[in-house]
């Protein structure tokens, strides 16, 4: 499958931030990292931003720096937000070319509705059971636990567990907005 084009990437991000606003998502850069991340592996939006494993899970420094031109595009722009930091919200210009991707719609939806509601803490545990079930397909559940326990010292083998119980009905449910397009 070929990847989209930038301008049909970014109307993604925008539209999935848009999405995010609407379900009262934090919508920081954490939640949008996961939630592409989500898009493009779960749900296989051809969005073809690089992924890498890091300090939180997978993490794409290509969408990083998307995420400034962005800004500095006037798509995307910054409300802050206390106790904790930034959301991002659309700029005066981030409806521009949202009519692009109105055929990621459900799953752009789906995805908001389902994960950015989810704290950062969980978002890393499920981004991480996602990581690790698709790296290493041959795992079973138990040791793809461990696997993510190796990674994460401090994310527990139950917790690995419950991540990955959690993924296979996101999954499911996934599999059933993709059926319906």
């Amino acid at each position: 499958m070929e990847h989209m084009k930038e301008r049909e990437r970014r109307a993604l991000v925008c539209l999935l931030v848009k999405e995010m606003g609407q379900t009262d998502s934090w919508a920081a850069e954490t939640h949008i990292q996961k939630c592409v991340y989500f898009l493009q592996e779960m749900l296989k939006a051809p969005v073809g931003y690089g992924y890498i494993f890091y300090k939180h899970g997978p993490y794409s420094f290509d969408l990083r720096s998307e995420l400034a031109v962005m800004r500095a595009r006037y798509q995307l722009d910054l409300k802050p937000r206390y106790p904790y930091g930034p959301s991002f919200i659309l700029g005066f210009r981030g409806e521009m070319n949202l009519g692009l991707v109105t055929e990621y719609e459900d799953t752009v939806r789906f995805v908001a509705t389902n994960l950015s509601v989810k704290t950062a803490g969980s978002l890393e545990r499920l981004s991480t059971a996602l990581y690790v079930t698709r790296k290493n397909s041959e795992l079973t559940d138990e040791e793809a636990a461990r696997r993510i326990n190796q990674l994460k010292p401090h994310v527990k083998i139950p917790q690995a567990a419950d991540a990955i119980y959690e993924l296979h009905n996101l999954e499911e449910a996934a599999r059933e907005v993709l059926t319906a397009q």
